[in-house]
């Protein structure tokens, strides 16, 4: 897990003036592990998650309930589905491949993404693959085993997880 220096770092370097907490951490992930790589234009980012950015949605929500309809941050907003974080990345990286943002509560959706990631590759739709598994701390992360103790037991820690693929 990359720490706040490491982040912020990021956020400079990548220039993510507006960038949640989970786009962060995606683009912080890929720079690790590309390192001073850069992949071709033409590969694909697959994201994967179980909660996305549910920090900002869940802020932008309270918003909603809470503030008069003029105060309401549309910037946030924006920023609070899952493809944001794929469109930083697509910027960040000069990338502009094909682009999924996957939802899954299990590593069933963490093995569709990778799955996802070699059929591009044995079908030729990309020449390399960018697989990025990101759960971001929030309040309903925090909060996941209190009120489904059954699928979350163990609750939900903040992970970063990344692979790249390459053709052949």
């Amino acid at each position: 897990m990359p720490d706040e220096a490491t982040l912020q770092q990021t956020r400079l370097r990548h220039r993510l003036r507006r960038a949640d907490r989970y786009t962060s951490l995606c683009i912080c992930a890929a720079d690790a592990l590309l390192g001073e790589d850069s992949p071709p234009p033409e590969t694909a980012l697959i994201t994967v998650s179980s909660f996305g950015p549910s920090a900002t949605s869940f802020q932008t929500i309270e918003e909603i309930l809470d503030l008069p309809a003029e105060e309401i941050s549309p910037t946030r907003f924006s920023h609070s589905v899952e493809n944001a974080a794929c469109s930083y990345l697509g910027v960040a990286f000069g990338l502009h491949g094909p682009v999924f943002a996957l939802a899954g509560f299990d590593e069933a959706a963490v093995s569709s993404a990778r799955q996802l990631a070699e059929t591009l590759l044995e079908q030729s739709l990309a020449p390399e693959a960018l697989v990025l598994n990101v759960v971001s701390e929030s309040i309903v992360t925090r909060r996941a085993q209190e009120f489904y103790p059954e699928r979350f037991p163990a609750g939900v820690a903040e992970q970063v997880r990344a692979w790249h693929y390459l053709h052949g």
